[in-house]
């Protein structure tokens, strides 16, 4: 809920630069968690590693209870009948609908990456780390680089992110042991990857901008499904057919959902 608050915490002008410091953050997070927690469990037990945790949300609480101010409750137009009304927009279900192809594929295909990179690729374990370091540098700068356009043209900003994960993917199976494609293909897949959340919010809160909340809850809820879901069906193909397979298979869906977007209603 932290993207949908934003959006009424600051100048419309600025929503979308602010939307995408908050999802920089999830980022920036994601890229920062893993190795720092993986760091304090080493050196003082996986114990310590979740009392921090524990710790920095409290103090986290207390400061958002004290930053952030009291907001009213956003007006709702006439006739609209909550979630379920927006939902009924052209828009909002082509954009829903975009995403939960778009990310399904995603993590489909990414839950695997690293067998990816070493099996398929012929990458030695040691070019794991700064491979996966390029995907979150380049996740964080398209996070930026897709608010700042998404602002503007959401539509054609998620249709070309679509794009660019269909095309990394399909790379991403081509190359085979041509190391150094891999390099190519991980940053324009973090690249791409990194803009959709920013760039999805956008699209729903620019379709019904008084249900912002409501709107952010549906997109959510169909985001981490997703996830679920291409996770699921990763595991399923990867079991009956191998990785290849998979790679094309996660491609194939990423290229629907650009064309959802492509011949789906404009507004």
């Amino acid at each position: 809920m932290a993207a949908a608050v934003t959006t009424r915490l600051v100048a419309l002008r600025d929503v979308a630069l602010a939307v995408s410091f908050v999802i920089g953050g999830v980022a920036a997070a994601s890229v920062a968690g893993v190795p720092l927690g993986t760091m304090v469990g080493d050196a003082l037990g996986w114990r310590a590693a979740f009392t921090a945790l524990a710790i920095a949300a409290l103090v986290l609480a207390a400061a958002l209870t004290i930053a952030l101010p009291r907001l009213p409750r956003p007006a709702a137009s006439a006739g609209d009948d909550g979630p379920a009304q927006a939902l009924l927009t052209p828009a909002v279900a082509i954009g829903l609908a975009m995403v939960a192809l778009l990310v399904t594929a995603h993590f489909a295909a990414y839950t695997y990456v690293r067998p990816v990179l070493e099996e398929h690729s012929g990458l030695a374990p040691t070019a794991i780390a700064p491979l996966l370091l390029v995907y979150g540098l380049f996740g964080l700068a398209g996070n930026f680089l897709a608010g700042a356009t998404a602002a503007r043209r959401s539509r054609l900003t998620i249709l070309t992110l679509a794009g660019g994960i269909a095309l990394a993917v399909a790379l991403s199976a081509l190359s085979g042991q041509t190391s150094w494609v891999a390099w190519v293909w991980i940053a324009l897949w973090g690249a791409a990857y990194g803009g959709v959340s920013v760039a999805g919010r956008l699209w729903m809160t620019r379709a019904v901008p008084h249900r912002v909340e409501q709107i952010a809850g549906l997109y959510v809820g169909v985001f981490t499904a997703s996830i679920a879901l291409g996770a699921l069906l990763g595991g399923v193909v990867v079991e009956a057919a191998g990785l290849v397979l998979l790679l094309w298979s996660a491609a194939a869906l990423a290229l629907v959902s650009l064309l959802v977007g492509v011949f789906g209603p404009r507004r």
